[in-house]
This record gives structure tokens, sequence and C-alpha cells, in this order.
């Protein structure tokens, strides 16, 4: 089972390999945001860390989730 199905199945009507797909594309985005994390906070300062985690990362995860929803506008359930 996907955990996003659980969270939106009753939103969208998506085939399992559909599931499957956005499944994939959250966790290579996770895994992105992830290693650019630790990129970071290993070879930056703290500050810069910190600005990163607070403002870079929710914009750049709330631009990804609107993208999402783009691609998947037709498999809103009515």
């Amino acid at each position: 089972k996907y955990f996003i199905k659980y969270i939106l199945g009753n939103m969208l009507e998506l085939s399992n390999k559909q599931w499957l797909q956005i499944s994939i594309q959250w966790i290579i985005f996770l895994i992105i945001a992830a290693v650019f994390n630790e990129f970071i906070w290993r070879t930056y300062e703290e500050k810069t860390w910190v600005n990163f985690k607070v403002f870079i990362m929710p914009i750049v995860t709330l631009i990804f989730m609107f993208i999402q929803l783009f691609l998947l506008r037709d498999h809103i359930k009515k």
C-alpha cells in the first residue's frame, strides 16, 4: 500500500501505477532535499544553514507540491 494513497486516496482517482509514480517522485524529492541539507550544514555557517531550512526549503517544498497538484488536476474526484 502507498502511504500517499492513504492520505490523498479520497481526493484522487489514480491507478496503482500512478500512485507508485507519485510516491517515487516524493521519495526522490525528499532524498535530494536531504542531500542539500547535509551539504549546506557541513559546508556553510550555521546561520546560512538555518536560513536555508527556514526560508528556502519550505518555498521549494511548496513549489514541488504545486507542480504535483498541477500535474494531478485532471485526476481530482468531482
